[in-house]
């Protein structure tokens, strides 16, 4: 998965470890979700009198201040997906860059009632000798909306479905495996992408596969919503220039590829979801499930 979704993720679960009683630890700047990022902050827009426009203030400077004033007891944190559903392109063409992919969301709910967070990261100093390029700001788009989330399958549901899905487009890519090779330098890098993340299916631990293994608190997501997360960030290939999304293929063989690209791409967004929202359930079951 990408930075900005990947820090959603855990702001989510570590949201949701402290309202559960898990001991807090340092979110910013150790966490490796922020690690190519100068500053992440939470503003709250206030609505200006006769036509004003609206101006942001600060309501948290730290991912630290925003989790100690907002996980509190009786609430808990989910992310959401939501498709643009364009006619003339598919979500998964820009799902590599900034706000690209559709539109992702951190909701704070608190039964029925539900405040909206959204990411906007904007580049910095390019030339940081620290590489922490990004600006990223959280606004609160929406406070205390009246919403119903959307039914998700359960990790161990939906993983039968991610296997089938990677061993599908992995068979592909080993069909076409010169080709892809030739295209990434020599080396068989999707598929390769693709093995890792059918291992971190069945893995006693998936997060040392995966780049991000501070996503959650340990102990809070049960064994497959951490293997699901860890074969995401393993199978997460759509990028720019370069990436799968990059590929071009002959005759059907073009269909066959945009079919199982758009279908893994579907999955992977809702297994994403379904297994960091499963730490809003910690209470209800057990982690070791």
């Amino acid at each position: 998965m990408v930075g900005q979704t990947a820090q959603l993720v855990a702001l989510a679960c570590h949201f949701n470890g402290r309202v559960c009683g898990f001991r807090p630890v340092s979110f910013f700047p150790s966490n490796s979700t922020c690690k190519f990022c100068e500053q992440v902050h939470f503003v709250r827009q206030f609505h200006a009198w006769f036509g004003r426009r609206a101006t942001p203030a600060i309501a948290a400077q730290t991912p630290d201040e925003w989790l100690g004033r907002e996980a509190r007891p009786g609430r808990k944190a989910v992310v959401l997906h939501q498709r643009i559903n364009d006619s003339r392109i598919s979500d998964r063409m820009p799902a590599g860059f900034a706000g690209g992919g559709g539109r992702w969301q951190l909701n704070i709910t608190d039964e029925r009632r539900m405040d909206v967070w959204e990411a906007n990261w904007e580049v910095g100093n390019r030339k940081a000798p620290d590489q922490r390029i990004w600006r990223v700001r959280y606004s609160l788009v929406a406070e205390n909306v009246n919403f119903v989330l959307p039914t998700l399958r359960s990790p161990v549901v939906i993983m039968p479905a991610l296997r089938q899905a990677l061993s599908d487009i992995l068979a592909f890519c080993d069909q076409h495996r010169i080709f892809l090779e030739q295209a990434c330098g020599g080396n068989d890098t999707f598929g390769n992408c693709f093995r890792k993340a059918i291992e971190c299916l069945s893995a006693e631990d998936p997060f040392a596969l995966a780049y991000h293994k501070d996503l959650a608190p340990e102990g809070l997501l049960s064994s497959s919503a951490r293997q699901v997360l860890a074969a995401c960030q393993a199978a997460w290939v759509f990028g720019g220039m370069g990436s799968w999304n990059d590929m071009a293929f002959e005759g059907q063989e073009q269909g066959r590829y945009e079919k199982l690209s758009d279908a893994l791409f579907t999955l992977l967004n809702e297994a994403i979801q379904s297994s960091a929202n499963s730490a809003a359930d910690f209470g209800n079951s057990s982690p070791k499930d």
